[in-house]
C-alpha cells in the first residue's frame, strides 16, 4: 500500500483526469445533437470510483467520495439545458458510488483483507450487488417522477444496465491478484485461467443480447488496468474510454468512421474484443518484469544481509548440513573457512539440549510453528563449549513444500555465563539459608513482588496459596505494635541512612499465633538515583530465646527486688585480673553509692578488726582447698554503722590454682537482735521459771507426803492437779530450752556405742507409771540379747520417753501400747557391724490425719482435734525427737493406716560393742 504522499499525489491527478472526462463527456454531448449522454455515460465514474477506493488506503476513503460528488457535480453543470436528467443522473452517480465505497470501507474495518483470494471475491461482489439495486431503484423513480416513464420499466432498465456491466467486470477482478493467478506457471498450466475469460466474454455476450451498450466491453480492461497499473495509466485509459463512448452512444449521422448500414453496438464490440488481447498481454509482461525484478532486489538484500550482519545466518537442511553461511556463522562453529559438506549442525547441540532440538526442527519443517528460538549449548569445531541463542525458521516453495531452514545464531556465551554463575550463586546462598533455619524474602520494588522461600513459609505455617507474595500481604503479618516501627528501620535504611536493616518484632503465624524473629536486610540492587530496586530480608526464628530473655529479664528483676528486700548481696573476684563485681544489694548494704567498687583490699578493710582475721582465713581456706565457707561476721559500713552480715562463697579451681572467688552475703543484724532478744528471754525463762518450779514442785509434793492423812480428799486432789501443772511447765520450759539450744548449736551429743536394747527396756518402765494415768499397758518384744548402736544414752532415752508418752496419750483406755525391736532391712551398714534394728511404737489411737501428717515434725505442730488438745503437750516433742535422731545419724518416721492408730520407729546405724564412735 502506498504512502501518505504517492496517496495524496496519486488522488490529485485522478481526480484531474476525472474532470476532464466528464468535461469532454458534457463537450461531446452538446457537439452531437446537443442532448445528454445515455446511461454509459456516468459509467466510467462508477468504475474509476471503485477502483481508486480498492487502491487507496482505508483513511483515504473519503477522497474517493468527494472525487465522485466532485463529478456528478460536474455533469450537473453541463447537463444544464436538461437539468431534471441531469439531477437524476448526479442521484444515480453517488447511490452507485458511495453506498459501495461505504461498505467495503466497513467490512475492512472488521477485518477483511482484500488480498485474500475467497474474501476478496466476496467482498467485491457484494459491493457490486450493493451499488447496482440502490441505483437502479433511484434512476428508475427519478425518471418515473421527471419523465413519466413506466416505473416497472424504467426499474428493469437501470438494473439491468448496472447488474449486467457489473457481471461482467467480476471475472476480471477474480484476476486482479496476480500473485496467485496471473503467474508465467499458472497461465500455461492452470484451466482456470480460461475459465475466467471465458466467463467474462459469456457475460459480455449477454450484455450485448439484452441491452448493449458498447461501454461494457471497453470497461473490462479499463477495469483490470484499474487494479495493476498506475494510476496514471488508469486515468488515460479512461480519458480514452469516456471520449469513445461518448461518440458512439450519440449516433451522429455525419461520423466519418460511421460504418454504412451497421450498428455502433457492433462497432463498439469489434473495438473492444479488439483491446483485450494487447491490454492482458502487456499486464502480463508487466507482471512478470515486476516479479522478476522484486526477486532480484529481495536476493541482492539477503545476500548484503547475510555479508554484513554480526549474527550467525545460515541455510540449513533438516538434515543439519550446512547449504549457506556467512563469515559470522563460520566464525561461531569455530571454522575459518566453509564447514566439513558432512558436518550436520545438530550434532554440534550439547547432548542435554539435543533431543529437544530436533523436535523443534520437526515442529518448524512441518509448519506446527511458523519459527523458534532456543538458548543452546553447543560444541565449535575447535572444541570450545559456548552458549548461543538459534532462531529456527523454515522455508517453503510455492506449492507449500518445506525446502530449507534460515538458522540465526546469536552469540550469548559470555552473558550466558554470567548467568549461570549467578544462578548457581543465588542456589549456594539460598541452600546455605534454608539449610540454616533461616527464612528468606526477596524483594522486586520494580514489580512489587515478593519471594517468599519455603523455609519463611513453614516457619509461620502458611501454604503457597495462603499468602500472596506482595507488600501488602508480607505488611499484614507484622503485628500492628511493631509495623510502624519496622517501616520507619525500613525506610531509613532504603534511603541510605543505615547501613543494614535491623529489627526483632513479631509475625502473625496461619493460626493466628506470633512468634518473635529476628530480621536482617539490605538492599542489594539499586537504580541510577540509588531509589531501591531489590533488597534481600532474612529472618531467624527467637520466639524461644526471646521468651528465655524475657524470662531472664523477670527472673533478674525479681532477684534483684528479692535481694533488696532480703537484703542481700553478690559479690566475684577474678583473680587473674583481681577485678572485683558488686551486686547493687552489696552498695545497700554497706551504705555505698553505686559505681566505684572497691578492690579486694578497700573491700576487707570493710570487716570489723574482729571478723577481718576469720574472713581473711576462710578466703585462705577456700584457696587452697576449694571448699567454701558459711560464717558470720560484722562488718562497717561508709557511714560508720555496725552491720553483721551471713558470709558464703567458695572459690573455683583450675588445675589446682585459684581462678576466681565469689559468694553472697546477707544482713542479718535484724535477725542478730531478734536471736540476742531471744538469748535473754531463754535465760530469763531458765533462771526466773525453772528454778521457781523446781522449788514449788517439790513443796507440793511435800505437802503430799505430810497431808496424807491429815487432808481433807478435796484438797488432797488439788495438790495432785497443781503437782501435775507444775510438771507440765517444767517439761514445757525443758523443751523450749532444749529446742532453742539445739537451734542454736550449743546442744551436744555424745554419740557411741550402746546397747539400745537395755535403753528401751528402762525407757519403758520409766513411763510405765505416767501411762497408768490413762488406763494404757505395755507390751514389750525386744530381744535379750545386747543390741548396740550408735546413739547418745540420755538423749536417745529422752526421744523414746516422748514416743511413749504420745503413745499412752492417743491409745484409747485400756489398749496397749506396743513396744518393739525388728532388724532392719533398709540400713546401710558394715558386714561387721552386724545386722541394723529398728526401734517401733504402735498404739491404739485413731491414727494421724492426713493433713497433718507433712507437719508432724515442725515445731509447735499439733492436730487440730479438741480430743487431742485435751491431751496437753508443747507441740515440740516430735520437733525435738527428730532433730535429736538425726544428730545421732539416725532416722525416725512413722507409718498410719487409716482408723488403726500410729507406729513411731527410729533407726540408727549398728556398730560393734567396743567401737569408738566419731
Amino acid at each position: 500500500m502506498p504512502d501518505s504522499r504517492t496517496s495524496r499525489a496519486s488522488f490529485t491527478l485522478v481526480f484531474g483526469l476525472t474532470v476532464l472526462a466528464y468535461v469532454a463527456l458534457g463537450a461531446l454531448a452538446r457537439y452531437f445533437e446537443n442532448r445528454p449522454g445515455h446511461l454509459s455515460d456516468i459509467w466510467w465514474a462508477d468504475a474509476l470510483a471503485t477502483a481508486v477506493a480498492l487502491r487507496l488506503p482505508l483513511r483515504q476513503i473519503w477522497q474517493v467520495l468527494a472525487a465522485a460528488l466532485c463529478g456528478a457535480v460536474i455533469i450537473a453543470l453541463l447537463y444544464a439545458p436538461s437539468l431534471p436528467i441531469g439531477s437524476v443522473f448526479v442521484l444515480a452517480s453517488l447511490v452507485g458510488i458511495a453506498l459501495p465505497a461505504a461498505l467495503l470501507h466497513f467490512l475492512m474495518e472488521d477485518g477483511v483483507h482484500v488480498h485474500e483470494v475467497k474474501r476478496f471475491i466476496q467482498t467485491l461482489g457484494a459491493v457490486m450487488l450493493a451499488g447496482a439495486l440502490p441505483s437502479a431503484l433511484v434512476g428508475a423513480a427519478c425518471f418515473s417522477l421527471v419523465r413519466g416513464d413506466d416505473f416497472e420499466n424504467a426499474l428493469r432498465h437501470w438494473f439491468l444496465s448496472r447488474s449486467i456491466g457489473m457481471l461482467g467486470i467480476l471475472p476480471l477482478v477474480m484476476a486482479s491478484d496476480l500473485r496467485v493467478l496471473l503467474t508465467p506457471r499458472l497461465w500455461r498450466l492452470n484451466p482456470a485461467v480460461l475459465l475466467f475469460l471465458l466467463v467474462s466474454l459469456s457475460a459480455t455476450a449477454l450484455a450485448l443480447q439484452y441491452y448493449a451498450y458498447p461501454f461494457i466491453v471497453i470497461s473490462l480492461p479499463l477495469t483490470l488496468a484499474a487494479f495493476q497499473l498506475d494510476l496514471a495509466g488508469v486515468g488515460l485509459l479512461g480519458l480514452a474510454n469516456t471520449i469513445l463512448m461518448s461518440a458512439l452512444s450519440s449516433r451522429p449521422a455525419h461520423a466519418a468512421w460511421a460504418v454504412a448500414g451497421g450498428e455502433p453496438q457492433i462497432l463498439s464490440l469489434s473495438m473492444g474484443l479488439a483491446l483485450v488481447p494487447p491490454l492482458l498481454i502487456s499486464v502480463l509482461v508487466f507482471q512478470r518484469n515486476h516479479k522478476e525484478r522484486q526477486y532480484r532486489e529481495s536476493a541482492e538484500r539477503f545476500e548484503n544481509t547475510m555479508r554484513f550482519s554480526v549474527i550467525g545466518i545460515g541455510l540449513v537442511t533438516r538434515q543439519g548440513h550446512i547449504l549457506q553461511a556467512n563469515q559470522s556463522l563460520q566464525s561461531m562453529l569455530g571454522y575459518t573457512g566453509a564447514p566439513p559438506v558432512h558436518l550436520s549442525i545438530w550434532q554440534m547441540v550439547h547432548h542435554e539440549s539435543r533431543l529437544a532440538l530436533l523436535e523443534l526442527v520437526e515442529q518448524v519443517a512441518s509448519g506446527q510453528v511458523r519459527g523458534a528460538s532456543r538458548e543452546l549449548q553447543y560444541e565449535r569445531g575447535d572444541g570450545i563449549t559456548a552458549w548461543a541463542n538459534w532462531v529456527l525458521s523454515a522455508v517453503h516453495d510455492e506449492h507449500g513444500v518445506f525446502s530449507h531452514f534460515i538458522v540465526q545464531t546469536i552469540d550469548i556465551d559470555s552473558r550466558k555465563r554470567v548467568e549461570l554463575a549467578l544462578e548457581d550463586s543465588e542456589r549456594r546462598w539460598k541452600f546455605a539459608l534454608e539449610s540454616s533455619g533461616q527464612g528468606v524474602v526477596d524483594w522486586d520494588m520494580l514489580s512489587d513482588r515478593l519471594y517468599f522461600s519455603p523455609a519463611w513459609r513453614n516457619m509461620l505455617g502458611y501454604g503457597y496459596d495462603d499468602l500472596a507474595e506482595t507488600e501488602v500481604s508480607w505488611r499484614s503479618c507484622i503485628h500492628a505494635d511493631d509495623l510502624p516501627i519496622v517501616m520507619a528501620e525500613m525506610i531509613a535504611h532504603q534511603h541510605g541512612v543505615t547501613p543494614e536493616l535491623i529489627s526483632e518484632h513479631r509475625l502473625r503465624c496461619k493460626d493466628g499465633s506470633y512468634k518473635w524473629v529476628s530480621l536482617r536486610g539490605k538492599v542489594i540492587l539499586r537504580g541510577p538515583g540509588g531509589q531501591p530496586w531489590r533488597m534481600i530480608l532474612t529472618y531467624i526464628d527467637v520466639t524461644h530465646s526471646h521468651e528465655s530473655r524475657l524470662a531472664l529479664q523477670r527472673s533478674e528483676a525479681m532477684l534483684a527486688q528479692s535481694s533488696k528486700l532480703a537484703r542481700l548481696g553478690a559479690w566475684e573476684v577474678d583473680l587473674t585480673s583481681k577485678q572485683v563485681t558488686w551486686s547493687e544489694g552489696m552498695f545497700l548494704i554497706f551504705d555505698m553509692q553505686p559505681g566505684r567498687v572497691p578492690d579486694v583490699t578497700e573491700s576487707l578493710a570493710l570487716f570489723a578488726d574482729t571478723s577481718r582475721s576469720d574472713m581473711e582465713a576462710a578466703l585462705a581456706h577456700a584457696m587452697q582447698t576449694g571448699r567454701g565457707w558459711n560464717m558470720e561476721v560484722e562488718v562497717v559500713t561508709a557511714l560508720g554503722r555496725s552491720v553483721w552480715i551471713r558470709s558464703l562463697g567458695q572459690a573455683d579451681l583450675v588445675d589446682g590454682k585459684p581462678v576466681r572467688l565469689w559468694g553472697v552475703i546477707q544482713d542479718i543484724s535484724e535477725s542478730k537482735a531478734i536471736e540476742l532478744l531471744k538469748g535473754q528471754f531463754v535465760a530469763t525463762v531458765s533462771h526466773e521459771l525453772r528454778t521457781p518450779l523446781t522449788s514449788l514442785r517439790g513443796a507440793l509434793r511435800l505437802l503430799q507426803n505430810l497431808g496424807k492423812a491429815s487432808l481433807a480428799p478435796p484438797l488432797q486432789e488439788m495438790l495432785t492437779v497443781a503437782d501435775r501443772n507444775c510438771d507440765r511447765l517444767i517439761m514445757l520450759v525443758n523443751d523450749i530450752l532444749d529446742f532453742e539450744k539445739l537451734n542454736a548449736g550449743k546442744l551436744e551429743l555424745h554419740v557411741e556405742c550402746v546397747d539400745i536394747a537395755t535403753l528401751v527396756r528402762q525407757a519403758v518402765e520409766t513411763n510405765q507409771m505416767y501411762a497408768t494415768q490413762f488406763n494404757v499397758s505395755f507390751a514389750v518384744d525386744l530381744p535379750e540379747a545386747p543390741v548396740y548402736a550408735q546413739a547418745d544414752a540420755a538423749r536417745l532415752t529422752q526421744v523414746m520417753a516422748n514416743l511413749l508418752s504420745n503413745a499412752a496419750k492417743f491409745s484409747k483406755t485400756g489398749s496397749e501400747v506396743h513396744v518393739r525391736m525388728e532388724p532392719d532391712v533398709r540400713a546401710e551398714r558394715d558386714e561387721d557391724d552386724g545386722p541394723g534394728w529398728r526401734i517401733c511404737v504402735t498404739d491404739q489411737g485413731a491414727g494421724i490425719p492426713e493433713a497433718f501428717r507433712h507437719r508432724i515434725f515442725q515445731p509447735f505442730s499439733q492436730a487440730d482435734s479438741s480430743d487431742q488438745r485435751q491431751k496437753g503437750g508443747t507441740g515440740l516433742g516430735l520437733a525435738i525427737s527428730h532433730t535429736l535422731v538425726a544428730g545421732m545419724g539416725g532416722e525416725i518416721g512413722f507409718d498410719s493406716p487409716p482408723g488403726a492408730g500410729a507406729t513411731f520407729y527410729v533407726r540408727l546405724a549398728p556398730c560393734q560393742a567396743d567401737a569408738t564412735v566419731n
